[in-house]
């Protein structure tokens, strides 16, 4: 098993999509949280699964995996 150390938002793939995700309206503006709610529901639900691979495809992961096992 490898330990994720405590504060490595690149090793974290939820950290990962939710910067994609605000990248796309840091400089929108909503007239009501329940707009920003429904353009983020709608976002969500059109990510395509080929799209959140990639943003989670990290190569830390990789350079740590090679680490602990091919040292």
């Amino acid at each position: 098993m490898i330990n994720i150390p405590p504060y490595t938002p690149e090793l974290n793939a939820c950290e990962q999509i939710w910067k994609y995700i605000k990248d796309r309206f840091e400089k929108r503006s909503f007239g009501s949280l329940e707009h920003l709610k429904e353009w983020l529901n709608q976002f969500v639900a059109q990510m395509k699964e080929e799209t959140i691979k990639s943003i989670v495809s990290n190569h830390n992961y990789l350079n740590a995996f090679l680490r602990v096992f091919y040292l």
